[in-house]
């Protein structure tokens, strides 16, 4: 235990002078380790509080001792404290440590413990699964874009005639595209040509005629 105020008085004789200030040094290198607090502590002062193994490092706020973390001296071992307590695992409802997930773990999925980065996520998202353009529009009067994902614009080329324009180009032509219409009336939706930025939609009715339709969507997969 090596507890003392590094403050030093005046009338010291040299020989006090020189104890004091060396107990004052030594007791601020060992961060005032001792089993009770320091009673001279001022705001930021550290105390290595001894009592127990392992010991416990704090700091005083100017009111209150605040706990830092735990330092075992017989593993050579600190643990930080987090909200007053032992940093441990975390979890959805605590704050704590968490272990970043391999590459491996994250192709198989199943661990429900460790976090992704987001290279990891993207790496391992599926390239040709996933919706590369989507679109809800309205088909009727003045056409519109009522939502959509990777659609730039579309064109009215006509009764029952669309083109959809991609803001990212599919990689080639062999993209597969589906749609469908909300009108009964016109039930029916094929592609007709298709390039790596548009697409040709064309709608008709029950006759197989060019025919307007409220509500069209369409949805296209493939490489980009």
């Amino acid at each position: 235990m090596t507890q003392a105020n590094p403050i030093i008085g005046t009338d010291k004789s040299g020989l006090q002078y020189r104890t004091e200030d060396n107990d004052g040094k030594r007791a601020l290198l060992n961060h005032h380790k001792g089993s009770t607090a320091p009673s001279y502590a001022e705001a930021g002062t550290m105390w290595l509080d001894d009592t127990a193994t392992p010991w416990l490092l704090k700091m005083h706020d100017g009111t209150d001792w605040i706990s830092i973390g735990n330092i075992n001296a017989t593993t050579n071992e600190f643990t930080s404290f987090i909200s007053g307590a032992v940093l441990g695992s975390a979890s959805t409802t605590v704050e704590g440590l968490v272990e970043r997930a391999t590459d491996a773990e994250v192709t198989t999925g199943t661990d429900t413990t460790r976090y992704i980065t987001p290279k990891q996520l993207a790496d391992n998202l599926p390239t040709n699964e996933t919706v590369k353009a989507w679109i809800n529009m309205t088909g009727t009067g003045t056409v519109a874009i009522n939502d959509s994902f990777n659609v730039s614009s579309i064109v009215d080329n006509g009764t029952g005639n669309y083109a959809i324009n991609f803001t990212t180009s599919f990689a080639n032509t062999n993209y597969v595209a589906s749609g469908a219409s909300a009108n009964t009336s016109q039930p029916h939706v094929v592609f007709g040509y298709t390039s790596v930025s548009q697409l040709q939609v064309l709608v008709t009715n029950t006759s197989n005629a060019l025919a307007d339709t409220a509500t069209l969507t369409i949805s296209a997969h493939g490489d980009q």
